[in-house]
């Protein structure tokens, strides 16, 4: 990869780095609708994610990549240019290497009860079919078998090794790591309850990072909610054949020359339809959840300033 950014008038100047399940895909989608804002297609690329193979983009090219993610962006008078790649504040190469390519780049960091990002991680997955217990605590028990290379389900795509629910979600190690690398005036922290409280400011607030004026938007429709699947036979079967294909869709993706085939987002149309309410764990399972992240939440409070005690 290119260590500096190519020139264009279409590189990114702003990246959602994560984490997953934070709200990043409600911001990147709102941002997107700026008529002042750019907005990379697909949302994520992990374009900078070298040291997860499994989810890499197609490319290692930094012009390739511009020009099928950003193309679109040409000859508009956007003001910021950005993406969303949740795995880029997980990965030990991504911020680095986007701070390589953009020294001026800006940073926005979201996140989350742990807790609670773990139950949502847990019902994405097994929505992708990339989770084969059928209850998040099963899933919890699971990952010291699965960090050892057993019990992994069987269309699991090795996304990031095999990634625990307790890695993602310690959230403290990652933000420190992210804080010591990018410039401080370079990086916006926003917390998924202030998202969820009041929409609103926290776009003003954003917009006002990224040196973009309000377009006074009022509306913010929930963005990606967890999501139920209307036939889980059928699903398996079509869903499941698209996922052992996956090797074969990289090399689809360079003959078409574009980003993605957005194949997900179509069938999940079809297939998937809105829960009707939220998942819930036992009060014993939360209180072991909130020993084990009690020192990495800690962790986060004082690396961010904030007192989130709450989470604990």
């Amino acid at each position: 990869m290119m260590d500096s950014m190519p020139k264009s008038e279409i590189t990114p100047n702003f990246f959602i780095v994560g984490a997953p399940r934070c709200g990043t895909t409600a911001l990147s989608t709102y941002l997107s609708e700026h008529p002042r804002v750019g907005f990379s297609r697909p949302k994520e690329t992990q374009f900078f994610c070298t040291d997860l193979p499994g989810i890499r983009f197609h490319t290692t090219d930094p012009q390739e990549y511009l020009n099928l993610c950003f193309g679109h962006c040409a000859g508009k008078n956007y003001l910021a240019i950005g993406e969303g790649s949740v795995w880029n504040l997980y990965s030990n190469d991504a911020v680095a290497k986007i701070l390589r390519f953009n020294p001026q780049a800006r940073f926005i960091i979201m996140v989350r009860n742990p807790i609670d990002l773990c139950i949502a991680l847990y019902e994405k997955r097994r929505e992708m079919l990339q989770e084969d217990q059928p209850s998040f605590e099963q899933a919890w028990r699971a990952e010291h078998e699965r960090r050892q290379g057993r019990s992994i389900p069987a269309l699991f795509r090795k996304e990031i090794g095999v990634p625990g629910y307790r890695d993602v979600a310690s959230l403290g190690e990652q933000v420190e790591k992210a804080f010591s690398l990018i410039p401080r005036q370079q990086c916006l922290l926003v917390v998924f309850d202030d998202l969820v409280a009041n929409t609103a400011d926290v776009y003003e607030q954003v917009l006002a990072f990224l040196s973009v004026p309000s377009d006074g938007r009022k509306e913010f429709p929930q963005i990606n909610e967890g999501r139920l699947i209307r036939y889980p036979k059928l699903w398996t079967f079509v869903w499941g054949t698209m996922l052992r294909a996956h090797p074969l869709l990289n090399p689809a993706k360079r003959v078409l020359k574009v980003p993605t085939l957005n194949i997900y987002p179509r069938l999940s149309r079809l297939f998937l339809g809105k829960r009707s309410e939220k998942p819930a764990i036992s009060e014993g399972l939360r209180a072991e959840m909130r020993t084990f992240f009690d020192n990495d939440i800690k962790l986060l409070s004082v690396t961010i300033g904030r007192d989130l005690s709450r989470w604990s």
